[in-house]
């Protein structure tokens, strides 16, 4: 059905709203997206344990450059999607090498509120921001919020959201579905990126 098309027309297609165009192109970038993990596990072999976030993270870099790319970007389709994997994978490094760095503290910040309800491990070098008043008062204002915006979501909405909230990786959550990794992956940028809009209001 979609023999002889290009990564630009599968892109278009796809915006359109075209799942089998989204799933073609996840297909065809496949073995670039594998092979960029691979040469990421033997250039830092201590993330070997960590392969499947940076599996996450490569189809995730996909999905992000397919919704985002535009020819004024002055480089082709491949090369674009080259530096927003890079630069997922870079994220995710530093993350690690922080989290390895840094003694935790049990805080949760407030701009990761929408990440969990309850509890979040994150670095900290001071003390926890929540004794400040004032931010105490926004994290319980946000906590608040996203409790009421994950109790209106859609029994859709409410089984990717968990589905996340279980840490589960792309492929997992994905195979509980019965949905490809590319639909999954898809649901769950769209679902995150409300969340998001819905807690800055």
């Amino acid at each position: 059905m979609y023999e002889g098309l290009n990564p630009y027309e599968f892109i278009y297609m796809s915006r359109l709203g075209d799942s089998y165009a989204r799933t073609a192109l996840f297909r065809m970038y496949e073995k670039k997206l594998m092979c960029k993990v691979n040469v990421e596990m033997k250039r830092n072999g201590r993330f070997k344990i960590y392969r499947d976030d940076f599996v996450d993270e490569a189809y995730l870099a996909l999905l992000i450059a397919m919704e985002s790319y535009r020819p004024v970007c002055n480089c082709s389709f491949d090369t674009y999607l080259d530096i927003v994997i890079k630069r997922r994978f870079v994220d995710l490094i530093r993350k690690y090498n922080t989290a390895s760095r840094i003694q935790v503290h049990n805080c949760i910040p407030f701009d990761a509120a929408f990440e969990h309800l309850d509890y979040v491990c994150t670095p900290e070098l001071m003390a926890s921001p929540l004794e400040e008043p004032e931010y105490y008062v926004r994290y319980q204002d946000a906590k608040v919020k996203l409790k009421e915006i994950v109790a209106h979501l859609s029994k859709k909405e409410k089984e990717i959201y968990d589905l996340w909230y279980e840490d589960l990786s792309y492929e997992e959550a994905s195979q509980r579905l019965g949905i490809s990794k590319s639909a999954y992956a898809g649901r769950l940028y769209r679902l995150k990126k409300s969340i998001r809009e819905q807690l800055e209001e």
